[in-house]
């Protein structure tokens, strides 16, 4: 008795053109959490960037006065949005006292040559 028939009708050609089976679906990439301390530093990060900006913004003598007030208001407002992140982080800074300079702290060593690099690399 010969299945062949019953087989690709039901189990497609085994790659073979003409299959009527779906391609799998690719693995999805699973990734590491980033750890609380990475998360705080990244959130610093981009305020001192912002604020950088900010002193930027000041000194380019390209825009009007109303312009630079227009673009300084929006990157503060980005500030209070990244500090509120922060806060939502380290819950208003209950959940983070004694991190960094706590006996029992395992440091991360990467994220200390990351930051003392100045290199960003989230």
């Amino acid at each position: 008795m010969d299945f062949s028939h019953w087989h690709n009708k039901n189990f497609g050609n085994n790659g073979n053109q003409g299959s009527t089976l779906p391609p799998p679906p690719p693995p999805e990439e699973k990734r590491k959490p980033d750890s609380i301390q990475r998360q705080i530093n990244n959130k610093l990060d981009e305020i001192i960037n912002t604020k950088r900006e900010i002193i930027e913004l000041k000194k380019d003598k390209s825009l009007s006065a109303e312009q630079k007030k227009k673009q300084t208001s929006i990157l503060k407002s980005e500030i209070k949005q990244f500090e509120s992140e922060l806060n939502t982080i380290t819950n208003e800074g209950r959940q983070i006292k004694g991190i960094f300079n706590n006996v029992y702290y395992i440091n991360d060593v990467f994220e200390d040559k990351r930051c003392g690099s100045g290199l960003d690399n989230t």
